[in-house]
């Protein structure tokens, strides 16, 4: 969800809170449990961090460009129209200094099997 905020003196800020459900096919190494509680919290705590970096990554070089692919100023407009006619005329301006605060939850769902290295008899 992408929920905007006006603070005051005209400071914009979103908060994005993502939540990433996953599945495990197949694991192919010896040393990964996938069956541990413990692994999996590991697992999705990696997967959390990283899908943050990306999107993170992805808001800043917007911010740059001064694109705004994620629509921030749609969720403006909706969130306050008469406070977005006046934004909405140097958006790419507003859009470059607008702080964002990104949460993700990750949760594995479902893991699939792990098979061990094949060995090669000759």
């Amino acid at each position: 969800s992408i929920e905007p905020f006006i603070k005051s003196g005209n400071h914009l800020s979103i908060d994005l809170d993502i939540a990433a459900d996953s599945t495990i096919a197949e694991v192919n190494c010896e040393n990964v449990n996938i069956e541990s509680q413990q692994v999996l919290k590991e697992l999705e705590k990696m997967q959390e961090k990283e899908i943050k970096n990306q999107i993170l990554m992805t808001i800043q070089k917007s911010q740059k460009l001064g694109t705004d692919p994620l629509q921030f100023g749609e969720a403006f407009r909706r969130y306050d129209n008469n406070e977005w006619k006046k934004l909405k005329k140097d958006w790419s301006k507003h859009f470059k200094e607008i702080e964002v605060s990104i949460h993700v939850t990750s949760k594995i769902r479902l893991t699939g099997t792990k098979s061990d290295k094949v060995k090669i008899i000759n």
